[in-house]
């Protein structure tokens, strides 16, 4: 069970996705987060750096009500904008899985058959083990993908970018690797999903390609490119 005291445990106080640990090679402008849940971590980088950009993705609309109390309930330096806005790729959704006791567990469950949380992917089996722990819920919720974040916003280098999605992070990067823009992508940290499923070998070869540095350790993947003359590498 995850709740909002857990997660500010977990992710807030421990920082649980290295950000102050991050060695940026300029001070950083623009952080995003998606999956922001409750805001515990777009409201650890508002109080660790200064004149920066963030802009904070939660699809659950409970979620996002305390993300956005959270992060507009005081004075800061920081440019924050928080959506109540799905992050995905190349496939969208209509209906999204929540979860009863964990705040941070919520999954959408996505059109087509390329992602294995798909339409297609479930089981009658797997809806049954789904309907103890939870409700599919349908949604029009607004969606974006991460190419029209960079585009949208201006944002010549991303320089921090956390995903905590569950499992949406496939769909996302795939999508973000497919556009080429993933050397705008400085420092990337997801909580990764899905290691035993038969995506996961292509998608982390597709990160290396595509990163000049990856690693995986425990459920959290780690990804750089670096800035060279200008340019990535």
């Amino acid at each position: 069970m995850a709740s909002d005291s857990l997660i500010k445990e977990e992710v807030y106080r421990s920082d649980c996705y290295k950000v102050k640990k991050c060695k940026f090679e300029r001070a950083p402008k623009f952080f995003v987060d998606i999956g922001a849940n409750v805001g515990w971590f777009s409201k650890l980088i508002d109080n660790n750096f200064k004149n920066c950009k963030i802009l904070s993705y939660e699809l659950d609309e409970a979620n996002f009500e305390i993300l956005e109390r959270r992060m507009n309930g005081y004075d800061r330096t920081n440019s924050v904008r928080v959506f109540n806005t799905a992050v995905i790729g190349a496939n969208g959704f209509s209906k999204y899985w929540k979860s009863k006791d964990n705040i941070g567990g919520h999954k959408p469950i996505f059109h087509g058959t390329s992602s294995y949380i798909s339409e297609d992917a479930l089981t009658e089996s797997m809806k049954k083990s789904l309907d103890l722990k939870g409700k599919f819920v349908e949604t029009s919720v607004n969606k974006i993908t991460l190419p029209q974040i960079i585009e949208k916003n201006k944002i010549d280098y991303v320089d921090f970018l956390k995903l905590d999605c569950e499992g949406s992070e496939y769909e996302i990067l795939n999508y973000a690797m497919d556009k080429g823009i993933c050397g705008k992508i400085l420092n990337m940290v997801a909580e990764i999903h899905g290691k035993s499923q038969p995506q996961y070998k292509t998608f982390l070869k597709r990160m290396k390609e595509n990163f000049e540095q990856v690693s995986v350790r425990g459920k959290i993947l780690t990804a750089t490119n670096k800035i060279i003359k200008g340019e990535i590498k």
